[in-house]
């Protein structure tokens, strides 16, 4: 029996291309756009660091962008051992077997680099890849 593909689409936003990530998010999701559940933190490391983030290439949307949303409510900081925990909650608790991302070797590359940071193992499983990119 072929097991239905459940679908972890995931976007970060990084202060440089060595693997410092500060905004992490995730939709899981069937192939119809069903959506099981979401995610969006900041990572409490990075995105407090004034030194990373002024170099950050959307450093100009630290007060235009971040800042109203965290007055609102409708994003918070968490340390990145959180974020990759509540993701694997996620992924275990919704079957997820499918990793989706636009440029989803740039993710999988500074995800992998900001945990090797913070001295923590691999984040997910082995599952299928899928780079939108191509349908853009």
């Amino acid at each position: 029996m072929i097991k239905a593909k459940t679908y972890i689409t995931i976007d970060t936003e990084t202060c440089d291309l060595k693997g410092n990530v500060y905004d992490m998010g995730w939709t899981i999701h069937n192939k119809k756009g069903e959506i099981f559940s979401e995610f969006n933190a900041l990572v409490l490391e990075t995105f407090s660091d004034p030194r990373k983030m002024m170099g950050a290439f959307y450093a100009k949307k630290l007060f235009s962008h971040y800042a109203p949303m965290l007055d609102a409510g409708t994003i918070g900081l968490a340390p990145w051992s959180k974020i990759v925990s509540e993701m694997q909650i996620d992924v275990d608790a919704f079957g997820v077997n499918v990793l989706a991302a636009y440029n989803l070797g740039f993710d999988r590359r500074v995800m992998r680099q900001t945990n090797e940071r913070f001295g923590l193992g691999p984040i997910l499983p082995a599952m299928d890849m899928l780079d939108i990119w191509q349908f853009a």
